[in-house]
């Protein structure tokens, strides 16, 4: 059975004959078990933690790195593969459009969400043109983050519902 998408709920297939499983319900089920590696990319140290706090009370077994400059993040991205970067716009050193730049050029496939207390039409241009993943603006709530996150993150998971 193919994935099939119904008034825009994407569906996986259950197995022979069995119907299929929507988005939403396989979807928080995968990601409890999916041990993914994060690099947050922000220079408010609460805002960071608040992220990490709410991606571990989501999933413990997800470890979460925290880099307070776009410079020492990329430090971090070339050391290591992450299957998500978060990163805010205006951070210290490279801001975040160059460094999921940068990202991209070590791991093409790499899995982004900027977040940006200054939107505008020119970084949604930019945000698309670059094929970011998602973008929240700040203040956003703990629901749109863990909705974008789990969008994104759902993206790696083998389709094994």
């Amino acid at each position: 059975m193919p994935t099939r998408v119904f008034w825009g709920t994407l569906l996986y297939p259950l197995g022979q004959n069995r119907g299929y499983l929507s988005h939403a319900s396989w979807l928080g089920k995968a990601l409890k078990q999916f041990m993914a590696h994060i690099l947050i990319a922000e220079d408010e140290q609460t805002l960071a933690f608040f992220i990490k706090q709410v991606l571990l009370e989501q999933n413990p077994a997800m470890q979460v790195d925290w880099a307070p400059s776009g410079t020492s993040a990329l430090r971090l991205l070339e050391k290591t593969a992450y299957d998500l970067l978060i990163a805010d716009l205006r951070i210290p050193g490279l801001n975040g459009l160059s460094l999921i730049a940068k990202g991209r050029e070590l791991y093409p496939n790499l899995p982004t969400l900027l977040i940006t207390g200054f939107a505008s039409l020119d970084i949604e241009n930019r945000v698309a043109e670059m094929g970011i993943n998602a973008y929240l603006t700040k203040p956003f709530s703990v629901e749109s983050l863990t909705s974008c996150i789990d969008q994104i993150l759902a993206m790696k998971i083998p389709l094994q519902p």
